[in-house]
């Protein structure tokens, strides 16, 4: 049940491979029995995938951010091949030699 004045997040909500994230967000108006609009929004999930990827391989979590490259859609659009190998590399690297050592190994 919606209570006065209460936001009706989500109301709205699409996605889709190719849009992305997108929805609006709507205020329930109690006396005229109708919703108002209040914003609409939309994302970019290939993006914010990219994002946690960087996130990841910074953390040394190879794993983690291998399984989010395979689930983005597009990926040849947000990064090339021969790069991710590389920052892959480095960050398998950089983990191997911290784990080796017991210290941290600073990264550039």
């Amino acid at each position: 049940m919606v209570r006065r004045g209460e936001d009706v997040r989500r109301y709205y909500r699409r996605r889709s491979p190719h849009l992305g994230d997108r929805g609006a967000g709507y205020r329930w108006n109690i006396e005229e029995g109708t919703l108002a609009f209040l914003r609409f929004y939309s994302g970019d999930p290939s993006l914010e995938a990219m994002e946690r990827v960087e996130s990841l391989l910074a953390e040394g979590d190879i794993a983690e951010a291998m399984r989010e490259l395979n689930e983005m859609f597009y990926p040849h659009n947000y990064y090339s091949s021969d790069e991710m190998t590389a920052r892959l590399l480095v960050s398998i690297n950089r983990t191997a030699l911290e784990q080796h050592s017991g210290c941290s190994v600073g990264h550039r």
